[in-house]
């Protein structure tokens, strides 16, 4: 009676990465303790136990056998653990590093570093002037100063 009375009290209150996948043991390992016969009953408690954010990938589409649920469950904590990974291996909003070729240039108006060649030929360098409105950004290169 204890493990069913956990398994009801049993919430998932996190969509951390790795939260799902334990939670999905822990409810396992009650539901054995419970040994429940009703695969409905089980499914619904499940369900219910879960985020709502995890709830809504299911309304569609939900698994219909306990194990699908368990199993798809803990591929979406999977992917989430993986993306959590890649972000933090490749941060995407990392803020930008100057390179060895790159410095800020202090007499520009910009607060952004202008590529410098390490050999300067005049004759292979391109002055672009930008002419028409001057309020629009461009992503043209300004004039050496």
């Amino acid at each position: 009676m204890e493990a069913y009375n956990k398994l009801l009290a049993l919430k998932l209150t996190s969509d951390a990465p790795g939260a799902a996948t334990r939670h999905v043991e822990c409810f396992r390992d009650l539901e054995g303790q419970v040994n429940l016969d009703d695969n409905e009953l089980i499914i619904d408690l499940f369900r219910g136990s879960l985020t709502r954010s995890l709830q809504e990938k299911f309304e569609r589409n939900p698994p219909v056998k306990r194990w699908g649920w368990y199993r798809e469950v803990e591929d979406i904590d999977r992917q989430r653990m993986l993306l959590q990974q890649s972000s933090t291996r490749h941060p995407s909003v990392a803020p930008p590093r100057l390179s060895p070729g790159i410095r800020p240039t202090p007499n520009a108006q910009s607060s952004f570093p202008v590529r410098q060649p390490a050999q300067r030929n005049s004759a292979h360098t391109p002055a672009l002037i930008t002419a028409g409105n001057p309020s629009r950004p461009t992503n043209r290169l300004l004039p050496q100063q």
